[in-house]
């Protein structure tokens, strides 16, 4: 059963903090739901929204569906390849830093999932969107 303590998450902080000063990042490490630890990234000098924007304008308009930009997004492992070469670097080192010491034994044909924690990096959130300093 997936589980995040306070503690595991205070183990992670200091290379998180590092990474994210690094990259120029203003962040927040949260755990949710005892099950998540959530890597919020409030403030940066890469412009993340224009460029997941882009990524969802070009989706889009290949399915001729109506485009609404986003304020925020989740980061999830499929889609950092999105980014620049820099901001991949940033987002692998990111997921593996926050996978130190876990697990994933989920079987997924019989429906069995057991990991020992599950990962959320957020960029921006619903009520307070990221916000670009350069």
């Amino acid at each position: 059963m997936a589980y995040m303590s306070q503690e595991r998450k205070q183990s992670f902080a200091p290379a998180i903090k590092a990474l994210c000063k690094k990259y120029g990042f203003k962040h927040s490490l949260a755990v949710d739901h005892h099950s998540t630890i959530q890597l919020n990234i409030w403030k940066g000098k890469y412009d993340l929204l224009g460029m997941y924007n882009e990524k969802l304008k070009a989706d889009r308009n290949n399915h001729d569906v109506e485009f609404h930009p986003a304020t925020y997004f989740e980061v999830q492992p499929y889609c950092r390849k999105w980014f620049n070469k820099e901001l991949t670097e940033f987002f692998d080192e990111a997921f593996k830093i926050l996978n130190n010491g876990n697990h994933d034994r989920s079987d997924i044909m019989t429906d069995y999932f057991d990991v020992g924690w599950y990962i959320d990096i957020n960029i921006g959130r619903w009520n307070k969107p990221y916000q670009l300093t350069e």
